[in-house]
């Protein structure tokens, strides 16, 4: 009987616990690799912001193009080295109609911003169209939470930082910003019939 109390009681322990783990795939000012599983891409995005440590955690989650297909959809994966110094613009679009599938970042504490290098693998079997950004997914300093729609692939970002507001003549910003806002280019897919 006291056993099995103890058990229980570890067992609801371990269950909270688990249940306040983060999904984030780096700590403040950390470097880090994220990959989708083979066969899959990115199909959504979360971040938050720490005025603190002026950085953001970034979440990714992965899916397949189809549950009903057990092969990939994907081939010449392939990353893009980094896409941006710091302080400046991310402008990036997969080659050869590809799929964002990874993202791998790098932090500089004196400068307070991060570099991106992005992972893309060539679609297979279902051309891509109809491509469009999205309106911006955070404002400055704010959270993150965009679900790519579906029958769209997450293909490219783009993305500023908070003290280019001048010189690129774009919204006035609220004090010091060490952040960025971003937007994501996604484009609609159809299957190839046959």
């Amino acid at each position: 009987m006291i056993c099995s109390r103890m058990v229980r009681g570890i067992l609801l322990q371990l269950c909270l616990v688990s249940m306040a783990t983060s999904a984030y795939v780096n700590s403040w000012d950390d470097t880090f690799r994220f990959e989708c599983p083979d066969g899959e891409h990115i199909a959504s995005v979360g971040s938050t912001h720490s005025n603190h440590h002026e950085d953001r955690r970034w979440e990714y989650h992965c899916e397949k193009l189809s549950r009903s297909y057990t092969g990939s959809y994907f081939k010449n994966c392939a990353w893009s080295g980094f896409v941006n110094d710091f302080h400046e613009m991310v402008a990036f679009r997969c080659p050869e109609k590809g799929a964002v599938t990874g993202v791998y970042s790098i932090h500089d504490n004196r400068k307070e911003d991060r570099r991106f290098s992005f992972k893309c693998c060539q679609v297979v079997n279902y051309p891509i169209k109809e491509c469009k950004f999205t309106n911006y997914l955070n404002e400055w300093d704010g959270p993150m939470n965009y679900r790519v729609p579906d029958r769209f692939l997450l293909v490219g970002f783009a993305s500023y930082y908070g003290k280019q507001n001048k010189l690129w003549k774009l919204p006035l910003l609220r004090g010091d910003n060490h952040d960025r806002r971003w937007k994501a280019e996604i484009c609609r897919y159809k299957k190839c019939t046959v």
